[in-house]
């Protein structure tokens, strides 16, 4: 396996928002046929079917043809919310909570986090100590969560629930698994999963996005690691940038290069060179040819730098082209060509999907295949893809798992339900667009299943997950996704499970 192997499962609830009252007491009163309702602060008596309302101030922001009319949602308890946050509202609490910890100034300083992870460093090193901080971290419990128990009975009949993990990467040289749990570091597996071993204890940061490793750099070649969640929300942890281990995690540093203060999504060594790696960060991508010690930004688009994802063709297989070292990144914020609220910009007028046959800066193409195939460029959000690489897989084939940005800023919520059909009672919509398939490593894609299919598979034999009232596959796609193909199975270079 060469390619880094993402294992997120996508689970989340759609948020039910409702019209927003005002009342002058504290509780709600009302009587439903014979029964006295009396609802807390902060809710509502339920009296049946109400809208569920996107935030106006974002949906306002599209074009006429996307909005669309309001979700409807049928409340089963007897007492609902009042209403929720706008997103002005949310966006001013953020930055609120951000004033409160860079005061004086609107946003910390460029380098500040760093520079307090080098003076927790020195402190340490130094034996100073703050009165009642020795104590000692010992272990509370052993194995999942049991979600089955109170007070965490999700109602979703999971049972048992661990922490999730961002990113894996198997080291088949010398059959050494890491992996990147989102906010625990890294650990490594030298039995294939059997028992692991923190090795990431020293980072400055545990909040880790991607791990991979190169051959290069020495004895034990090279463990890379972005930190920065890659997770698209509003409670997601920023990174410090990127760094490296050639002693399998004794030591570490931090690479030149990749910026703080970002999300980060994805790291690629290229097979054709291992000194050759990828960053894939919300602030650029970064290339680095000396086996991750230092990076250099590359120009891919015109806008924020989302990048979502890269991947390198890998050498081999049966195409026509079996070189290797082409490089695709994708470029996929999730509110995608959303009119800013302040109406002065674009959120990202570079979705896509870009190429390059170096992978250097200034070499990369936008290719406009995928927005053709997903509906517009307009519908592109986040992106994630998963390129064939097999030994009997034609590496030009790439896969790609789309979020609907017009979805996502509230535009025509209900364009999944089939017409004729009442909404009421059906899964909540989807922020997904669809997975595809590109043949010729980017240049044009075809449509695998969109969302209508992939509704229509949870409501007829529940061959994807869903809960009919609460959560329909890609209910998340905007928060975390990912595909890959199984490398192991191929019928005329096609994978044969995705």
């Amino acid at each position: 396996m060469s390619r880094a192997s993402r294992r997120v499962f996508t689970r989340g609830l759609a948020v039910l928002a409702s019209v927003a009252v005002v009342a002058s007491v504290a509780v709600a009163v009302t009587t439903v046929g014979d029964d006295v309702v009396v609802c807390p602060p902060g809710t509502v008596p339920n009296t049946g079917v109400e809208p569920r309302i996107v935030a106006p101030d974002q949906r306002d922001q599209l074009p006429e043809e996307y909005r669309g009319p309001g979700e409807v949602a049928e409340f089963t308890t007897d007492c609902r919310p009042d209403r929720v946050e706008s997103f002005d509202e949310i966006a001013a609490r953020n930055a609120q909570q951000d004033a409160a910890m860079s005061a004086p100034f609107m946003a910390p300083a460029e380098g500040a986090a760093w520079s307090a992870a080098l003076q927790r460093q020195a402190m340490v090193d130094t034996g100073v100590t703050v009165p009642g901080s020795d104590g000692t971290l010992v272990m509370h419990g052993q194995g999942p969560l049991n979600f089955d128990e109170d007070p965490y009975d999700s109602g979703t009949g999971i049972v048992d629930s661990t922490g999730r993990i961002d990113d894996f990467f198997y080291d088949e040289v010398n059959n050494r698994l890491f992996a990147a749990i989102g906010t625990a570091g890294v650990w490594m597996s030298e039995d294939r999963g059997a028992t692991w071993r923190s090795i990431g204890d020293t980072l400055p940061s545990q909040i880790t996005s991607a791990v991979s490793w190169s051959p290069n750099g020495g004895p034990d070649g090279t463990v890379l690691v972005l930190t920065g969640e890659h997770t698209f929300g509003g409670s997601a942890v920023t990174g410090i940038g990127a760094f490296w281990s050639d002693d399998l995690g004794a030591t570490w540093h931090r690479a030149e290069g990749p910026p703080e203060g970002t999300l980060a999504f994805a790291i690629e060594v290229d097979p054709t060179d291992p000194d050759v790696v990828y960053a894939a960060t919300g602030r650029g991508l970064w290339r680095s040819a000396d086996a991750g010690r230092t990076y250099v930004d590359v120009e891919t688009c015109n806008f924020a730098h989302f990048v979502t994802d890269v991947v390198v063709k890998a050498p081999g297989g049966v195409g026509e082209d079996t070189d290797g070292g082409d490089v695709m990144a994708v470029v996929g914020y999730r509110a995608g060509m959303l009119e800013d609220v302040s109406g002065d910009f674009v959120h990202s007028e570079g979705n896509g999907v870009y190429v390059s046959s170096t992978g250097e800066a200034g070499t990369f193409e936008r290719l406009t295949g995928l927005d053709d195939a997903a509906g517009g460029q307009e519908r592109l959000g986040r992106i994630e893809l998963g390129p064939a690489t097999g030994d009997e897989q034609n590496h030009d084939i790439v896969y790609a798992i789309v979020e609907d940005a017009v979805l996502f800023n509230g535009g025509r919520l209900l364009e999944i339900i089939p017409e004729g059909l009442d909404p009421v009672g059906l899964p909540t919509p989807t922020f997904l667009n669809g997975v595809y398939v590109s043949e010729d490593f980017g240049q044009t894609w075809s449509v695998l299943a969109d969302d209508t299919e992939l509704a229509t598979l949870c409501l007829v034999n529940r061959s994807v997950y869903c809960l009919p009232g609460l959560i329909q596959p890609g209910a998340q796609s905007w928060y975390n996704m990912w595909i890959e193909p199984d490398p192991t199975r191929a019928i005329g270079g096609v994978p044969t499970r995705v």
